[in-house]
């Protein structure tokens, strides 16, 4: 059971995340990635048929993100910047850009630059040429967004920048949109059949509206549960699960033995995705960038104790606009 939930908590979080309003590609491949490194670390030895079974699972689904598309998204991610590629990945993300920008009717002059652009955003060099990288402008996870990053990465000729805002407003996900026609169906009905667009457009805007703030209304206006009460449901609610544990464990007293199905003879599988994914990346680490939100709430949280709390805000704006190529 462990093992499963280990499986079943990542795929949980890409639902989440490509079903939003506001997702990426790169949102889509990173959840992907994250699902494979938690499959790649299942035991091989013990719940080998287990392992095994995902991992043909997983790439027989990987085959329908096996597109440089989604592979260039994540690449100009400013969150990531191409962390956990293998070597060897950069030229295939580099030829599918090329090809990209000339199927955007841009000229082969341009091209060159646009891939010189690439390398540079690669690399993360601080200096480029006597000029500061406007690349290595920092990324807030929680607070930034992929198209803000891009938006103010200002650099002359802008081609990179163009070509990743185009990328990054793509949604791979049409949930949001289904959600919006749902609302409008809800609202139109069999009845209402001769309801103005203007009218139902309001109606929707005003509904949609409500279902956003729902959540705030309620935590403001919600009544405080006292601790004594809190005990009481608690203690009801476990006396029921341990008679409901206790019947089903005198029902179920003869239970087949789970390590007759782990197929300890099959060979092992591997996925395909590490053809293009370090696994040992700092990414897929537990200390790496999986915790980023909770690094930057403890940041936060930290800030009153920190004994440097005298600093100039004007001198952090003119190092990030120092970071801009102009």
């Amino acid at each position: 059971m462990q093992h499963l939930s280990e499986v079943l908590f990542p795929i949980k979080n890409a639902i989440l995340a490509v079903e939003a309003a506001n997702s990426t590609l790169a949102d889509a491949y990173v959840n992907l990635m994250k699902i494979a490194a938690v499959i790649q670390n299942l035991p091989a030895d013990e719940y080998k048929g287990f392992r095994n079974h995902c991992i043909k699972k997983f790439n027989h689904r990987f085959e329908e993100f096996n597109d440089p598309a989604y592979q260039l998204a994540f690449f100009l991610h400013p969150a990531y910047k191409g962390a956990g590629l293998k070597f060897g990945a950069f030229s295939l993300i580099a030829n599918y850009a090329g090809e990209l920008w000339q199927k955007m009717g841009k000229s082969k002059k341009s091209c060159e630059k646009l891939l010189a652009q690439m390398r540079i955003y690669k690399e993360q060099i601080r200096i480029v040429n006597g000029k500061p990288n406007p690349y290595v402008a920092p990324y807030t996870i929680g607070s930034d967004t992929p198209l803000m990053w891009w938006n103010t990465c200002e650099v002359k000729p802008n081609y990179l920048q163009r070509l990743a805002i185009k990328l990054f407003s793509i949604t791979p996900s049409s949930a949001a949109c289904e959600r919006m026609f749902s609302s409008l169906g809800w609202l139109y009905g069999k009845c209402r059949t001769r309801l103005e667009i203007d009218k139902l457009e309001g109606l929707a805007k005003v509904y949609r509206f409500n279902l956003s703030t729902a959540a705030e209304k309620f935590h403001k206006t919600q009544t405080e549960i006292s601790p004594e009460t809190m005990k009481n449901i608690a203690e009801t609610v476990f006396n029921e699960f341990e008679e409901e544990a206790f019947l089903e464990e005198s029902e179920n007293a003869e239970l087949p033995n789970p390590a007759e199905h782990l197929y300890t003879n099959e060979q092992d599988l591997n996925l395909d995705i590490s053809n293009m994914i370090n696994f040992q990346s700092s990414i897929f680490n537990s200390n790496g960038n999986n915790n980023e939100h909770e690094e930057s709430s403890d940041d936060e949280s930290s800030d009153e104790d920190d004994e440097d709390d005298e600093y100039d805000v004007n001198e952090i704006v003119i190092s990030i606009e120092r970071m801009q190529c102009t």
